[in-house]
């Protein structure tokens, strides 16, 4: 318990380091609100190892996910090189958040997708329910009833599929970028200092390789201000 609390704190500190500087800043506050990410990233892992605390830990990734994207949409379109690596690095953080909400959904989601297959093995032909002829060159719609159960499951299903969809293109948007803004020497030496990180990189990688990011893009922040 006071392992998360502790990452929760830092966080909190960051994010107020980040909301006292100046609103021309832009960079700079980026930056301290994405390293305070890293420390609620860190906070759902350790809730994670907790007995009881998976929906905390998902809904603790879930709302991460949603301030890093916050994080990311702060620039202008016209990026300069740091802000195009910072959004690069955002992009990153969203496409492993959203790989893990995906395992996290596939692994809670088990009895799920047990209760689909057990009903399409019982019901292979879905009731037809009538509908009115349509007007025009449309063809009329076939519509089937089923459990309200059942559609409730299928919906978790398509968004824990639409999760894994969305990483890989945000994997896929981050490499465009650093190629468009000529930056890959940038993530080659990242790379080099903390292992490369790629689409299978669990958390705790993520978080050392953007902490370390942090460290590297400081120096440049100097004369950011928008």
């Amino acid at each position: 318990l006071s392992e998360w609390i502790d990452f929760v704190l830092e966080a909190q500190k960051l994010q107020q380091s980040a909301t006292a500087l100046d609103e021309s800043e832009v960079a700079t506050k980026a930056l301290l609100c994405l390293e305070g990410a890293m420390y609620l990233i860190l906070t759902g892992m350790s809730m994670e190892k907790s007995p009881n605390l998976d929906s905390e830990a998902l809904k603790m990734y879930v709302d991460t996910l949603d301030l890093i994207g916050d994080i990311g949409s702060v620039f202008s379109t016209e990026l300069g090189p740091l802000e195009a690596k910072i959004v690069v690095l955002t992009t990153r953080c969203q496409s492993l958040l959203l790989l893990k909400l995906f395992q996290f959904n596939t692994r809670l989601g088990t009895n799920v997708v047990w209760y689909i297959n057990d009903y399409l093995q019982r019901c292979p032909v879905p009731k037809i329910v009538p509908m009115s002829q349509s007007s025009g060159k449309r063809p009329p719609q076939i519509m089937a009833e089923i459990p309200y159960q059942l559609y409730e499951d299928f919906n978790k299903v398509f968004a824990t599929q639409m999760a894994l969809l969305n990483a890989q293109e945000l994997w896929g948007r981050a490499d465009q970028l650093a190629s468009y803004h000529g930056i890959e020497e940038t993530f080659k030496q990242l790379d080099i200092q903390c292992g490369p990180l790629t689409f299978k990189s669990p958390l705790v990688d993520l978080v050392r390789y953007v902490k370390e990011a942090a460290r590297m893009l400081k120096p440049g922040l100097a004369g950011t201000r928008k």
